[in-house]
Parts: C-alpha cells; structure tokens; sequence
C-alpha cells in the first residue's frame, strides 16, 4: 500500500489549528515534529522554541486521496490570513509501505506489529534514495 505524506511548515502559534485541519481530513492523526538541536555528544536534546515546527499526516492512496488534498490546501488558504509567516505552503510524497516500515513509523490506521520493531539486518534503500540498516 502507499500512503500521501502531506506536511505543512508552520509557526509553533499555528500547530493546533493546522493539526485539527490535518485530522479532519486524514487517516490516524498527525505526527508534530519539532526543531530539536543535538547536545552532550548526542545523548540529550533540546527543543528549539520559537522555530518552525512541521506537522505530517498521511492519506492511503486509493482514489480519494486527491479529494481530501484539495480540501486540506483550501483550509490551510483560510489560515494564512493569520499571516504568511504562521503557515507554510502544502508539501506532498508519496511513501510506500516497505520503506515505512523500515524507517519505523507506525502505519497509519494499523497497529505496529512486532515484527516491524525489529532493527534490519541488511541495508535496504527507500523511495527517497536512503540507505537503511
């Protein structure tokens, strides 16, 4: 199966109201990912407060997906008018499920199996052109 990652770039003031968008028009909620910046050799991180923070959700493709993408790109149209700076532009790809579980991210709409928790034996390259161990 292959899923549409949609991502949207925004100020952390506008993370609730895009994640809601996001939910509404998606599969399994939405992923937050903040800006985090590396110390103590890579042992510990802090969260960059005040920097721009991505939200991703995922829509299976299945002939519906580009529906529920127009109506995501129609909402995200309404919040800019909080201002240009607070919400960035709808990204998209497309992520297939082998290489979803490889980089070990829940499957939206199943649940994570045991199987899929278990560290790869051999490099297998992504859709994105990565090496993974």
């Amino acid at each position: 199966m292959h899923w549409l990652e949609l991502t949207v770039q925004t100020h952390p003031e506008a993370v609730e109201s895009v994640s809601e968008l996001l939910n509404r028009y998606t599969t399994g909620g939405v992923a937050i990912e903040e800006p985090i910046e590396l110390i103590d050799e890579g042992q510990e991180y802090r969260v960059l407060t005040g920097q721009p923070v991505k939200v991703h959700a995922y829509l299976p493709i299945d002939g519906k997906e580009e529906e529920a993408r127009q109506q995501v790109a129609e909402g995200l149209w309404h919040l800019v008018s909080l201002g240009p700076q607070f919400v960035g532009d709808l990204q998209t790809r497309i992520v297939h499920s082998r290489c979803w579980h490889r980089l070990r991210h829940p499957c939206p709409g199943r649940r994570q199996t045991r199987r899929s928790q278990r560290p790869l034996r051999r490099q297998q390259q992504c859709s994105r052109g990565k090496r993974h161990r």
